[in-house]
């Protein structure tokens, strides 16, 4: 039995969402980031680091969002969500390696600075920030021009990925009003019942 800790509102809601897409019979210990339960001996002893999220399959543990992503894509979705072949796969890596290192670095500066900084955001650092994010998210806004999904007509982890960062830089002040096809996409993607919003 696959056990996922950690909350709907941390990077735990990748692999949530990748579980029920699958349509995997999993159980979800909703732990809050940092708070009591994942600095337990019990839990340490999982993740020494105290966050989340958290797999457990036998003997198994995987700490990383989208490692968790891709292994139950390819254990339990006999390749579902992963793409059709080799070509398609090095595809959906390649878009969520985008929103690993393009988006949510800048992103978690920026929830960094508005809410954890003492005295305040630095503004300026903000500003780069935001400029950055305004990049990517006019790369992904060009990628999704005639199409339901980045890999076209059908979901992958590119998408469950790339959403969840996307909607993150909203959430920490990016502006998406200039990229609609970024914001059909999230509205797709976070209208699924599959989605965490949605348990």
């Amino acid at each position: 039995m696959v056990t996922i800790y950690g909350s709907v509102q941390s990077r735990t809601a990748t692999g949530l969402w990748t579980a029920r897409e699958l349509g995997l019979d999993f159980t979800h210990k909703n732990y809050a980031t940092r708070g009591p339960e994942t600095q337990s001996e019990e839990y340490l002893a999982l993740n020494p680091t105290g966050k989340v999220p958290t797999l457990v399959d036998g003997d198994l543990v995987l700490t990383e969002s989208a490692a968790i992503c891709f292994y139950l894509a390819r254990q339990y979705g006999n390749g579902k969500l992963l793409g059709d072949n080799a070509r398609e796969e090095g595809k959906v890596m390649q878009w969520v390696l985008f929103a690993m290192t393009e988006i949510d670095p800048f992103a978690f500066q920026l929830m960094l600075e508005g809410h954890y900084r003492e005295g305040g955001p630095n503004e300026g650092f903000c500003t780069e920030c935001k400029d950055w994010l305004s990049g990517s998210l006019k790369t992904l806004d060009k990628a999704l021009e005639g199409k339901d999904w980045l890999m076209g007509d059908k979901l992958t982890l590119a998408d469950i990925i790339g959403i969840q960062e996307a909607n993150f830089a909203a959430f920490t002040g990016a502006d998406l009003s200039p990229y609609a096809n970024v914001q059909n996409w999230i509205a797709r993607g976070t209208s699924r019942p599959a989605h965490p919003n949605n348990m």
